[in-house]
């Protein structure tokens, strides 16, 4: 009887060590072999930081829209005509559309020398004195001619009835080599473009007396 408990218990005991085993080497295995994530990129603000005055009319930025098919976390290029590559290793830190919005509100502050530049949404109490709506039509490498954008911005009045200058931007920038750091810094280098297209509208604005440009 008791020879047959013992032969009941044998497999009890050797089972856990036997799990335990197994356990530790697939956390042995499954470590070396879990490939490294691939970093996100964010855009970054390429004119030269300078001194902000808080005097100024008070311009808002935003909103910034984009097309659908740049409104995703994967980074985006065109590789020919109706085609693009959706770059499921790499993406975006925040999404892009926020990311324009904040680069081009930094830029434009800087270019003005303003402390007055924000983007959208504003609260009510602050007193807008020009909106600048951006409508990004067009915003990837596109291969064979570098980064591409396509903006149509606007200047209005504060209440954004009124329509005090338009514009559709078509801006180029070309990118050194491939590759998706190449791809975000020629982006900020064009949304820096941008900014300074808009920069000059607004300094000849009646509605929106502000500094000349920095030399």
């Amino acid at each position: 009887m008791s020879a047959r408990r013992s032969i009941r218990l044998l497999p009890r005991r050797t089972a856990l060590p036997l799990v335990l085993a197994i356990a530790v080497t697939a956390c042995v295995n499954i470590g070396p072999g879990t490939p490294a994530r691939a970093p996100s990129y964010v855009l970054e603000p390429a004119v030269p930081a300078t001194a902000l005055q808080a005097s100024g009319a008070a311009i808002g930025v935003g909103p910034v829209t984009i097309p659908g098919y740049l409104d995703r976390n994967e980074m985006v290029s065109r590789e020919g005509a109706n085609q693009l590559r959706i770059d499921a290793r790499h993406s975006w830190g925040a999404p892009l559309d926020q990311e324009v919005q904040r680069v081009l509100g930094e830029n434009l502050s800087r270019l003005l020398s303003s402390s007055r530049v924000t983007t959208w949404p504003w609260t009510r109490h602050l007193e807008i004195a020009l909106r600048i709506p951006v409508r990004v039509l067009q915003f990837e490498p596109v291969a064979g001619r570098g980064v591409v954008l396509v903006a149509r911005w606007d200047l209005l009045s504060p209440d954004a009835t009124q329509v005090l200058f338009t514009r559709q931007s078509e801006i180029v920038e070309p990118v050194p080599e491939p590759g998706p750091g190449a791809y975000a810094a020629a982006m900020s280098r064009a949304l820096a473009a941008l900014a300074g297209q808009i920069a000059e509208a607004v300094r000849a604005t009646p509605t929106a007396p502000l500094a000349a440009a920095p030399g």
